[in-house]
């Protein structure tokens, strides 16, 4: 986790903000809201939350040295499947350059079969729209294909067994309550031109508390021959369910996002 493996442009800095921690922070509610309310079907629960987000680790060698903002993310259940909307307001800077105001808006949705997905991320940078993704995803037995219609229109292939957001966070819940401590899934989330990405991830008992655990996810790739992850995740989560801390590695900085509110939403009527 040393050395500057991908130097990233903070418009793709800020989509990895908002996509990766979507899921993981749905995964950290599976034992209910503070007030009450019942967990819905998979062990996910209608909520908003809010984060607050900081640099906490730089190497100083000329890339990014500097973030700090806030991340509101909301999770809804439609009956058929679950949505995600997500906004990322951040000011980076870049070296002992000036900062620079970047917000990220991240929309999906995803089939509670796995069969389809919806994606839309919008960059803004000054107040200007400066970038724009946005497609579809199908999946089936033999494997599936994602269409991208912005920023131009494109496909790719996506192997057999390629899940979607919401069904890996599920698949981490499942491992981390039977004991499993490795995971690997082809993952396509939609929020980067370089989807899908193979993920690694590894799950650990937190300390000596009942039912705490950290998860540590390496995202490659899926059509790189790169033998380091492009970035890395850790997520520490409790037994109250909720996600205490997410950190994103980028090898040469690290950037925080920890929760300051959290929401119960209404669960609709299927």
């Amino acid at each position: 986790m040393s050395g500057n493996r991908h130097p990233r442009r903070p418009v793709i800095l800020a989509v990895i903000l908002a996509v990766i921690p979507a899921a993981v922070l749905a995964m950290g509610l599976s034992g209910g809201l503070p007030g009450g309310g019942e967990a819905l079907a998979g062990g996910l629960v209608d909520h908003r939350a809010t984060y607050a987000m900081k640099m906490v680790r730089s190497s100083g060698q000329g890339g990014m040295s500097g973030a700090r903002g806030a991340m509101v993310y909301e999770f809804r259940d439609t009956c058929d499947g679950w949505q995600v909307d997500t906004k990322v307001y951040l000011r980076l800077r870049s070296g002992r350059g000036p900062e620079m105001e970047s917000v990220r808006l991240v929309s999906s949705w995803e089939a509670k079969d796995g069969s389809g997905f919806r994606f839309r991320v919008t960059e803004k940078t000054g107040g200007e729209v400066s970038e724009e993704i946005r497609g579809v995803a199908v999946t089936g037995e033999d494997g599936g294909i994602a269409e991208y219609t912005r920023p131009k229109s494109f496909t790719v292939k996506l192997p057999r067994d390629t899940v979607f957001p919401t069904a890996h966070l599920r698949s981490l819940i499942k491992t981390g309550s039977d004991g499993g401590k490795h995971l690997s899934r082809v993952v396509f989330d939609g929020g980067t031109l370089e989807n899908p990405y193979v993920v690694g991830a590894q799950v650990r008992p937190r300390g000596a508390a009942p039912n705490a655990w950290r998860a540590r996810m390496a995202y490659f790739p899926f059509n790189s021959r790169a033998q380091t992850p492009e970035f890395e995740l850790g997520v520490d989560y409790g037994d109250d369910g909720v996600v205490q801390l997410v950190l994103q590695d980028f090898g040469d900085h690290q950037i925080e996002a920890r929760i300051t509110r959290l929401e119960k939403l209404d669960a609709p009527i299927c």
